[in-house]
């Protein structure tokens, strides 16, 4: 089981994203018949000189959204790079490892 299609605002990898926030999503692949994601967590970070700076951790969220999961972490700074990365836990218990990671490159952001 696996996380892939990994988008930001309906893109793979969005480069000068302008949008506030932004929105994510993702698909499930894996061969267990019948599983069915329980729960989801998403982590969205930003490289600085002492290392992966968490803007923003979902936390463990009850439910089986996986498109258009809202950002509501602090304002995003236009022109930086981000990454985000989530993980599900599925029935039984399976999952919950770190399933993927992608890229998001703001623009000019428009705030409110």
């Amino acid at each position: 089981m696996k996380l892939t299609n990994l988008t930001c605002n309906t893109w793979a990898d969005p480069i000068n994203l302008d949008d506030a926030p932004p929105v994510f999503g993702w698909e499930i692949s894996g061969t267990e018949a019948g599983l069915e994601q329980e729960s989801w967590q998403i982590r969205v970070v930003r490289e600085c000189h002492s290392g992966a700076e968490i803007l923003w951790d979902s936390e463990q969220v009850p439910g089986t959204d996986s498109q258009n999961i809202p950002y509501v972490g602090p304002v995003l700074e236009s022109n930086t790079l981000y990454h985000w990365r989530g993980r599900i836990l599925m029935a039984r218990g399976a999952g919950w490892e770190w399933k993927g990671t992608a890229g998001v490159d703001t623009g000019v952001v428009q705030t409110e």
